[in-house]
């Protein structure tokens, strides 16, 4: 049970490491194209489709509670603005 549990976390981390590590290549590449704020942006809105497929699939009802929306949503836009003020 445990070598299992090892072996799937080395997978899972092999995975993320090659994901990362990749991903320095593509901003290189896209920076040639494009603005550093847009490419975050970009990366920004992957990353919330993908949470969001994950936490549907994980929760089949899930329960929104406004003030826990409205605080998440004001940390969000206030650490964006602070990226693109530092551009």
């Amino acid at each position: 049970m445990l070598n299992k549990l090892v072996s799937n976390n080395l997978i899972l981390l092999i995975i993320l490491a090659a994901i990362w590590g990749s991903s320095f290549v593509v901003i290189k590449i896209c920076l040639s194209s494009f603005t550093p704020t847009s490419i975050a942006s970009l990366r920004l809105i992957i990353a919330s489709i993908f949470l969001i497929i994950l936490y549907y699939s994980y929760n089949k009802h899930p329960k929104f509670n406004l003030e826990l929306v409205l605080i998440l949503s004001f940390i969000g836009i206030t650490g964006n603005f602070f990226t693109i003020l530092s551009d």
